[in-house]
């Protein structure tokens, strides 16, 4: 299944090769196509450069109410966890399976703390 995020992609990639409309075939002006790919390589490399690093995770609370205190908030969702790592940081997020998730960290560091 390829992503939504993958699809936008495409999309922009072959706009500047769409005409106008049927009676005139100009492509759009060179400013315009460097702007959109260079849009485009964003989303490449965000999708493709995008790792997380998990040695200084301490404390991770589950979190279901309407607010989140986190600074970073990268999920939607209102019913998820706040990671506490290194010394003062946090980060919201809200992964599908957050059991799996929980038991897959613990794996790596099993003195991680589930508040």
């Amino acid at each position: 299944m390829i992503s939504l995020l993958w699809l936008i992609i495409i999309f922009l990639f072959v706009i500047p090769f769409i005409p106008e409309n049927s009676e005139s075939s100009e492509i759009m002006p060179f400013i315009g196509v460097a702007i959109l790919y260079l849009v485009t390589g964003i989303l490449i490399w965000m999708l493709l450069d995008t790792n997380y690093k998990i040695d200084n995770i301490h404390n991770i609370e589950r979190w279901n109410k309407w607010y989140v205190s986190s600074f970073l908030k990268p999920a939607l969702d209102n019913d998820g966890l706040v990671i506490y790592y290194e010394k003062f940081d946090d980060i919201y997020i809200s992964p599908k399976n957050k059991g799996v998730f929980i038991a897959a960290l613990r794996e790596i560091n099993p003195e991680i703390k589930i508040v």
